[in-house]
């Protein structure tokens, strides 16, 4: 599955960001929300870098699926 990730108000110079897949929980409760994807199970996680060039504001990362059999 692609993300993609926007940079906003202005593309000058180079930057980067980090980003990091996490799990969804319930507002206010712990535990796993109902709807939601778990680490391995259904997704592997993701932790890097992002880089975007100077003026460029848009850059695709990829989540890799493992259960896509909801995925149409």
């Amino acid at each position: 599955m692609d993300i993609k990730i926007i940079r906003s108000e202005g593309s000058d110079g180079k930057i980067s960001c980090m980003v990091k897949t996490e799990q969804l929980t319930e507002a206010g409760r712990t535990g796993v929300a109902s709807n939601s994807a778990a680490e391995f199970e259904d997704y592997l996680p993701k932790h890097e870098k992002v880089e975007f060039d100077n003026n460029e504001n848009e850059r695709k990362i990829s989540i890799n699926l493992v259960n896509d059999k909801m995925v149409q």
